[in-house]
């Protein structure tokens, strides 16, 4: 099941990735809020996870939203069109396989994918110059990469991190239990979907992202882009939701061109919308 819903934009200037597909299938267990909700739609600062997501990727140039839905379809068909920013596009894709990893549901995108996009995770909290750096990048090298974070800035959870080895800008390894490694795993990639759509179906029946990311990398066609300015946050546990928070208001000191409410409250007024 394929939905869109379309607001247009005249860009005079496009840039070279202006899709993000959001991988936002899961039941996301660890994160109870009530009883129910869709992890996508639990609030930080008042404002759906997923909502912030297309927020800052919409800030950074991204005016296409394809996003792979599974738990509690039917809500998020519902509710996902009134967080989309303001002249964007929004197209949901159902993967009925949502119980399954998660490379399950980037498959079900990326073969409806013909141009470069970003990859970008529904429950990780990010600041826009990331993504704006990523796809800057991807532009100068047209390399498919992973934003990773240096193992010294880290301050989440190891246990639960995915790790990454790199050499020379190229990702050599990535995974959960790896004995050496220098950078964590953002969740934030830069693809072309022809390379990630042969590494996820190379991968096996029902890969994890993280696999077919490893086949990439074996081929030398992942690079590897360290980033020690903005934030990230994975919200997993309420624990993560209370760091993600701090982390958000922390940059209101260094905001001085914003007042409180638009970094509180992103998305702005859902009027003048118009639904295809």
């Amino acid at each position: 099941m394929v939905q869109s819903h379309v607001w247009v934009k005249d860009k005079s200037h496009p840039q070279p990735v202006s899709t993000a597909v959001i991988v936002a299938a899961g039941k996301g267990s660890r994160l109870s809020f009530d009883q129910g909700t869709p992890k996508p739609l639990v609030p930080i600062a008042g404002v759906p996870l997923i909502a912030r997501v297309m927020a800052n990727a919409a800030k950074a140039g991204i005016d296409r939203f394809v996003i792979v839905i599974g738990y509690r379809v039917e809500r998020l068909l519902k509710e996902l069109p009134l967080l989309v920013p303001k002249y964007c596009r929004l197209e949901m894709i159902e993967n009925p396989r949502f119980e399954e990893p998660n490379g399950v549901s980037l498959l079900t995108a990326t073969q409806k994918l013909q141009e470069p996009f970003a990859l970008l995770m529904a429950d990780h909290l990010f600041s826009p110059e990331r993504l704006q750096r990523a796809i800057s990048q991807f532009a100068n090298h047209r390399k498919s990469l992973l934003v990773v974070e240096d193992k010294q800035d880290f301050t989440g959870d190891l246990e639960d991190a995915t790790l990454v080895t790199t050499k020379e800008d190229k990702i050599q390894a990535i995974g959960k239990t790896l004995s050496s490694y220098d950078a964590i795993d953002t969740g934030m990639f830069v693809l072309q979907p022809e390379e990630i759509t042969t590494a996820l179906r190379n991968a096996g029946a029902a890969p994890s992202i993280s696999d077919a990311m490893r086949l990439l990398a074996a081929a030398g066609q992942l690079e590897a882009l360290k980033i020690r300015d903005g934030f990230w946050q994975d919200i997993d546990t309420p624990e993560d939701l209370r760091k993600g928070e701090q982390k958000l208001y922390r940059t209101l000191t260094k905001t001085t061109d914003a007042p409180l409410a638009r970094v509180i409250n992103p998305i702005g007024t859902a009027s003048g919308r118009e639904t295809v």
